[in-house]
């Protein structure tokens, strides 16, 4: 897992949830502007 090895490197543990709590919220807010928009605006 990610996470374990993140820990196993020394990072401290609000670092890498940080980093994994953005890059969630930064795909969630993809996924649901990406389902919001119409397909043929995308491009």
């Amino acid at each position: 897992m990610v996470i374990l090895d993140a820990h196993q490197r020394g990072l401290p543990a609000a670092g890498y949830d940080l980093v994994f709590l953005v890059a969630a919220g930064l795909g969630l807010t993809l996924a649901v502007a990406g389902s919001l928009l119409p397909r043929d605006r995308r491009g």
